[in-house]
């Protein structure tokens, strides 16, 4: 069975209409507002696209926070463990991804090899271990598997340390097996390891009506030669992106 990127959108927006409707039954609803500029646009170490862009959305929490709607990601979030010392969060929902130009296009770069990929939709769980000082050091794990085309299934991990005051760096490494390192990277892609990446992140709390800016540079890589020289990557491997998001919250 084959379905649309148009099919996916509408499940994507009666969800969103779904949580409006919860809010309207007296649900407690926190809209946030959010910019994003990005020099280019990888996704699991994939180049999707190489120019700057910039998008703008509302995201929305119900049922205090624990409920979330940004863009295409919908999951719901909970504590399993709290401490002093540490905690234990829970995410689990859906994610829908599409390889076609940004909302705003801010160079004249147009649609070439690198998206050609069918829209999907994700289902995902991950596991979030916050410990140490003020519990500003975390341990994340992460497992994915494509719903509708692949079946593809993708794990992640990775780890995030502070480094100076509202700075942090992290690593992430991602497998994936045939099925979705063959979405991802194209015809000739090995299963196994896919990317792993680098990134140091820069929070500014506190702005005027309760906004905030999240600024980071990361670097990511491919690993093995099939998958560096698969159809939709041909040896671009190694990218250095910086993006920003600016977010408040009403």
């Amino acid at each position: 069975m084959v379905i649309g990127h148009r099919a996916i959108h509408k499940f994507m927006l009666f969800i969103s209409i779904f949580c409006f409707g919860s809010a309207g039954l007296g649900q407690l609803l926190e809209v946030e507002l959010m910019s994003y500029f990005s020099t280019s646009t990888v996704f699991r170490g994939a180049l999707i696209w190489p120019g700057s862009s910039l998008m703008a959305g509302p995201g929305f929490k119900l049922f205090d926070g624990k409920l979330k709607v940004y863009g295409p990601h919908v999951y719901y979030t909970d504590y399993l463990i709290q401490g002093d010392q540490f905690e234990t969060l829970l995410d689990v929902g859906v994610q829908y991804f599409d390889d076609s130009e940004p909302m705003v296009k801010l160079t004249s770069h147009e649609k070439d090899f690198r998206n050609q990929r069918p829209s999907t939709l994700e289902s995902f769980f991950r596991l979030k271990q916050k410990f140490g000082w003020r519990k500003l050091f975390s341990l994340e794990f992460s497992a994915f598997r494509e719903m509708i085309r692949t079946h593809g299934a993708q794990i992640e991990t990775g780890l995030k340390v502070p480094v100076l005051p509202f700075t942090s760096l992290a690593f992430d490494l991602g497998l994936g097996d045939k099925a979705m390192n063959s979405y991802l990277f194209g015809e000739g892609a090995d299963s196994g390891l896919n990317f792993g990446s680098l990134g140091l992140t820069v929070v500014i709390p506190k702005l005027p009506w309760t906004g905030v800016i999240i600024s980071s540079v990361k670097r990511t890589w491919l690993w093995q030669d099939g998958n560096r020289n698969a159809d939709f990557v041909r040896g671009a491997d190694i990218h250095t992106t910086f993006s920003s998001r600016w977010i408040w919250s009403f």
